[in-house]
């Protein structure tokens, strides 16, 4: 289990609690180092939704149905045709100028219609307005990824969230050896 608290991120064990400091080395690939492994470092790239010929290029649909004897609303989102060539056009924008020859605009595109999402799909449910699930899949409709909705959590005291004074605590000098006696501790340990 991972907890944060002011002092930084602990990887709490059974018998252990050990610290991971801060990091900001970044990578040349744009990630940096962070409590428990990568994450990207690089700016996102940003669409402007409100691009009066975009956004008439997104298609929103919506059904209700029943499933294990509930109703649910199906929210769909799905990008088209111009939102491609946009995705396109920025990727091709982020590769070094040098190396832009080498890089085909088709494959890229391929890119685009097998790896990223262009189609989302909500279950919600109306009764609560809380989101069940969502999806994300390509133009193929390959499935690319689920995040399911929040279960409602009643609120707890910042005590709950503390590390328990009864176990050791390690403060290794840098992130690398942090996950190295990470790595280490067996579970149930």
């Amino acid at each position: 289990m991972q907890v944060d608290n002011e002092e930084g991120s602990w990887a709490l064990h059974d018998n252990v609690a050990i610290f991971f400091p801060p990091s900001s080395a970044k990578t040349s690939s744009g990630y940096a180092e962070t409590a428990g492994g990568f994450v990207w470092g690089a700016k996102p790239m940003e669409i402007d939704d409100s691009d009066p010929e975009l956004a008439g290029d997104i298609e929103f649909t919506g059904e209700r149905f029943e499933e294990e004897g509930r109703w649910v609303l199906r929210i769909t989102k799905r990008y088209g045709e111009k939102w491609k060539i946009k995705i396109t056009r920025m990727l091709k924008k982020q590769i070094p100028l040098l190396f832009r020859p080498f890089v085909k605009t088709a494959e890229l595109r391929k890119m685009v219609d097998s790896a990223l999402p262009l189609r989302y799909e909500s279950l919600v449910d109306p009764s609560t307005s809380t989101v069940i699930v969502s999806r994300a899949y390509s133009s193929d409709g390959l499935f690319i990824s689920e995040t399911q909705g929040w279960q409602p959590w009643h609120d707890l005291p910042p005590e709950q969230y503390s590390l328990p004074t009864n176990i050791p605590r390690v403060r290794p000098k840098t992130l690398k050896e942090a996950n190295h006696l990470d790595s280490q501790v067996l579970p149930g340990e």
